[in-house]
């Protein structure tokens, strides 16, 4: 846009998909297409689940393994989150288990504000251990203007609009009203989240 061509200035700070592994807390519907669009790009996938409803045909076919908390941790090229906001997944992502992370991990989380412990991530976003995030939500939303994580040149942030368009709202309602009325004529509801 401002007329320079930097074909080279990335290439020290980029990295590829090919070969990482990809963490992921929680393996429902959503992380399940991640998981599916990742896989054909040779990245290889471990998984900790609260619900642990996937079969091992299911992960193989996805490409991804299941594993310990720990585990998920330590092997992690990137963490992504994909649970539901408890009492048991509040803060899960605190100090201990960044510090479990590989040096130059990145994390994504776009399932709810408040299983990452934001003042923990910016202190190992500046201290480099955690190369860098993308944030979509916040324990305070709308997130307040002195959160930690806005400061930071290696954080990606966007105002809860992972799936902001119109097309995703058009088909969250069609599916919302579709399960409403399947509902009240005691039909089987779809996407029903069951907790453990």
């Amino acid at each position: 846009r401002k007329g320079r061509w930097h074909v080279n200035a990335l290439r020290a700070v980029s990295r590829q998909l090919f070969g990482k592994t990809v963490g992921y807390i929680g393996m429902g519907r959503i992380a399940q297409a991640v998981a599916e669009r990742l896989k054909v790009f040779g990245c290889a996938g471990i998984y900790v689940d609260p619900a642990d409803t996937l079969s091992t045909a299911e992960a193989g076919s996805l490409g991804v393994r299941r594993g310990s908390l720990g585990e998920v941790l330590t092997a992690s090229d990137i963490l992504t989150i994909h649970v539901p906001l408890t009492d048991g997944t509040r803060h899960m992502i605190g100090v201990s288990a960044l510090a479990k992370l590989k040096p130059g991990a990145i994390i994504i989380n776009t399932a709810r504000g408040g299983i990452i412990d934001e003042h923990a991530l910016a202190a190992e976003l500046k201290s480099g251990h955690v190369l860098s995030a993308g944030i979509d939500v916040f324990e305070n939303e709308p997130a307040i203007a002195d959160n930690p994580l806005f400061e930071l040149d290696n954080v990606i942030i966007t105002p809860h609009i992972s799936a902001g368009t119109s097309d995703a709202m058009r088909h969250k309602m069609e599916s919302l009203f579709k399960n409403l009325k399947t509902f009240f004529t005691g039909g089987e509801l779809r996407n029903r989240v069951t907790f453990p």
